[in-house]
């Protein structure tokens, strides 16, 4: 199962965003570029196992994951950070 955090969980949001930052060892890194129907993005995926914090929050929690999409769409810039 597959759970978006948003940013009005500011706890749990900020205790992933913690994770990502700095220079950490993500087991899981993937990278890849769509082009098309006027659109580029770039996709870049980092994984990690959840901290004991996040897991005693998130009973079934085993990894926490960062998905950053850049790119352009309709000649319009943009760049979206997901956890």
């Amino acid at each position: 199962m597959l759970l978006t955090v948003k940013n009005n969980q500011r706890r749990l949001y900020q205790q992933i965003v913690s994770q990502f930052h700095g220079h950490r060892h993500f087991p899981v890194e993937s990278c890849d570029f769509e082009a098309g129907h006027g659109r580029q993005v770039r996709w870049q995926l980092r994984a990690r196992n959840a901290t004991d914090v996040i897991r005693e929050r998130w009973l079934c929690a085993s990894w926490i994951i960062e998905l950053v999409s850049t790119g352009r769409r309709d000649e319009k810039a943009f760049h979206r950070v997901h956890y």
